[in-house]
């Protein structure tokens, strides 16, 4: 059982981590991984009209409050095996704020993705649906607790997270584990010690049984400590295709 678990999980991993980077603030360019200030998640999506990334807009406006006081500071994208890239000169497509926690960048060679190993996850239709309560949910990300520093350089450990959906509303999916079905891999913690925090910003996906393949359904953006808390994710379906936030389509807002 415990091989399966293993196999199924890899798979998981093997399938969504070329699209997916851990994404670090440092406080200048010649910085070393100790000096990581934060970290969180980012995703590489081919829309069809456009190569956006996907990240957090906490993620998003905690470089640009850091880079307010402090000019020299960058944000780095990296890849396991790959030196990291500078991003800071990323242009911005929208940002959510508080209200919608989803901040669309691009970069400027939008292809310097392939420098460290990523890839733009390509879409067959862009906006995606949203998901069915039941369908289970697949994510990659970057949990903060998970990264340390050795003598080669900074060391993260992706998570891939495994969990039938709870809830759909308008404003968000929720994933709240009610029945401990929730399944995490690649951790060395406890179910009372794991963090998500670090995630943000990491695509979710779920099984398209037609297509036999992923798709995207949204954006993790919140959760609390423990292996069972809730997992709150944004729809992906309130991005256009060019990476604007579509804000009509909301009726919270």
């Amino acid at each position: 059982m415990h091989s399966e678990f293993d196999s199924k999980m890899k798979s998981i991993y093997e399938k969504l981590s070329p699209h997916v980077a851990i994404i670090v603030l440092l406080p200048h360019r010649g910085a070393g991984p100790e000096e990581t200030i934060t970290n969180g998640t980012v995703s590489f999506v081919d829309t069809g009209e456009e190569k956006i990334l996907i990240t957090c807009s906490h993620v998003y406006a905690e470089f640009i409050s850091y880079r307010s006081t402090n000019p020299d500071a960058i944000i780095a994208i990296g890849g396991n095996g790959h030196l990291a890239i500078d991003i800071s000169d990323s242009i911005l497509i929208d940002d959510g704020g508080s209200e919608f926690d989803v901040a669309t960048l691009k970069l400027v060679n939008p292809d310097d993705v392939a420098q460290i190993g990523k890839s733009y996850f390509k879409v067959k239709c862009w906006p995606p649906d949203r998901p069915i309560v039941g369908e289970t949910a697949l994510a990659v990300g970057f949990p903060g607790k998970d990264r340390h520093v050795a003598p080669r350089g900074l060391i993260t450990h992706a998570a891939t997270i495994c969990d039938p959906i709870t809830s759909v509303t308008d404003r968000n999916i929720i994933l709240a584990d009610e029945f401990r079905e929730r399944a995490v891999s690649n951790t060395q913690w406890t179910p009372e010690e794991i963090s998500f925090g670090g995630m943000s910003g990491s695509v979710v996906y779920v099984f398209d049984e037609i297509e036999k393949n992923v798709k995207i359904v949204g954006v993790f953006y919140e959760a609390h400590d423990g292996l069972d808390s809730m997992i709150f994710i944004a729809h992906a379906s309130y991005i256009d295709s060019n990476g604007k936030i579509s804000w009509g389509r909301m009726p919270f807002c």
